[in-house]
C-alpha cells in the first residue's frame, strides 16, 4: 500500500488520539511569511503511516492528498494538484512537503494541518507580511503650494494596505539636504478586512521664508523592504520685502537737480520679498528692470530738458505687502 496524504479545509479541528494511531507534526510551526514568497509545510510521520491531510481554514471543508505510490512516484489529487499554486515531495522517511508557491494576502489567517487516519497534527496559521508598497500624498492635490509666510499648511500622507502596520515620517528637502519634520503629526491607522493596515498621517505646519522653495514629501516603513516614497510637494512662501521701495542715493521727497540737457538716471529699488514685487514709474522715459542678490530694481533714464520739472513717483505692488510708493522732485537747471 502506497502512502497517502489528505489536505482538508475545516472552520475548527480539535486533536485526538487513538489507541494504536499514530502523532504527526506539521512544521514549522509558526509561519510568517512574505507577500509573494513560498512556504513549505513539512508533516512528520512516526511510523508506518498510510494517509495524511492538510487542512486550508475556511467555511467548508476540502481535502486533498498526497501520497507516495507503490513504484515509488509521488502522486497529488485534489486542489492542491495545481504546479502554478503548490509542488509536493514524498521523503524516503515516510514524511510529506507542501510548498505553497506564492503566498499572497487573500491567505493571511489560514490554518492547514496534516492528518493520517483519525490522526491530526498540529495546527499552523500562515501569517502573510506585506511590505508597504505605495505612499501618497492625499492633500494637498497639487505638487506646488502657496503659503503665506507663518500661515500653517495642511498635508496628508497615506499608505496602502501593510503588515505589519506601516509607519509615516515626514522630510523636508532644503537644496541637497533632507531633514526629518520635528513638528508633531496626528496618525489614524484604518484595517480591511483582512486586518492590514493603512496608516493615515496629517501634519499642519506653519513655514517662514527661509523654506521658500523646499520640498515636503513623507516615506512609508513596515521593517520589510525598502522606505517607499510620496511624491514631493514644493513650497511657494510669499512674504513681504524686507526694505523699499526707494530711491537710490536720494532721499524719499527729496529734490534731484538736473542741469539742462543732461541725462537724467534715477533708480528704484526694493529688497527681498517673494514673489518679487512689481516696480513702475509714472515718470515717462526709458525703464530697465533688473535683479542683483535680493534686490529688484527699475531704473529710469531720459533727457533733462527745459521747463521739464516733474514729481517722478516709484509705485511698488507686492501680493503680500501691498502698494507702497517713493517720491523724487525733479528739478531741471537751466543754462543761460
Amino acid at each position: 500500500m502506497g502512502f497517502r496524504c489528505y489536505f482538508i479545509r475545516l472552520t475548527t479541528l480539535s486533536l485526538f488520539v487513538l489507541p494504536g494511531v499514530f502523532l504527526l507534526e506539521l512544521t514549522p510551526a509558526t509561519v510568517d511569511v512574505i507577500e509573494n514568497s513560498s512556504v513549505a509545510l513539512t508533516c512528520l510521520l512516526t511510523g508506518d503511516v498510510s494517509a495524511w491531510g492538510i487542512n486550508n481554514d475556511d467555511s467548508s471543508t476540502i481535502w486533498a492528498r498526497i501520497y507516495k505510490s507503490e513504484d515509488g512516484t509521488c502522486q497529488a489529487f485534489g486542489f492542491v494538484n495545481n504546479s502554478l499554486l503548490y509542488s509536493w515531495n514524498c521523503h524516503i522517511n515516510g514524511s510529506f512537503t507542501l510548498t505553497l508557491i506564492k503566498v499572497d494576502r487573500s491567505q493571511h489567517g489560514n490554518i492547514w494541518t496534516c492528518k493520517q487516519g483519525f490522526s491530526f497534527s498540529n495546527r499552523v496559521v500562515i501569517n502573510v507580511k506585506v511590505p508597504v508598497e505605495k505612499i501618497e500624498v492625499t492633500t494637498p492635490s497639487d505638487s506646488n503650494v502657496t503659503v503665506l509666510e507663518n500661515n500653517y499648511e495642511l498635508f496628508i500622507c497615506k499608505t496602502s494596505y501593510s503588515r505589519p502596520t506601516p509607519s509615516v515620517q515626514w522630510l523636508m528637502q532644503i537644496g541637497d539636504k533632507t531633514s526629518p519634520i520635528n513638528t508633531a503629526s496626528s496618525v489614524e491607522i484604518v484595517s480591511d478586512d483582512k486586518g492590514y493596515n493603512s496608516t493615515r498621517s496629517q501634519l499642519n505646519i506653519s513655514v517662514t521664508r527661509e523654506k521658500q522653495g523646499a520640498k515636503i514629501f513623507c516615506n512609508g516603513a513596515n521593517g520589510l523592504g525598502s522606505n517607499v516614497v510620496s511624491r514631493k510637494i514644493t513650497l511657494h512662501v510669499f512674504y513681504a520685502p524686507n526694505r523699499g521701495p526707494y530711491i537710490d542715493k536720494a532721499f524719499n521727497n527729496s529734490y534731484y537737480k538736473l542741469k539742462e540737457n543732461s541725462n537724467c538716471n534715477i533708480t528704484c529699488i526694493t529688497v527681498g520679498g517673494y514673489p518679487p514685487p512689481k516696480l513702475s514709474w509714472n515718470c515717462t522715459g526709458t525703464q530697465f528692470e533688473f535683479e542683483r542678490n535680493e534686490e529688484v530694481g527699475l531704473n529710469l533714464q531720459w533727457l533733462a530738458k527745459r521747463d521739464e520739472d516733474r514729481v517722478c513717483t516709484c509705485t511698488s505692488n507686492h501680493v503680500v505687502a501691498g502698494i507702497h510708493t517713493a517720491i523724487i522732485k525733479i528739478y531741471i537747471l537751466c543754462k543761460i
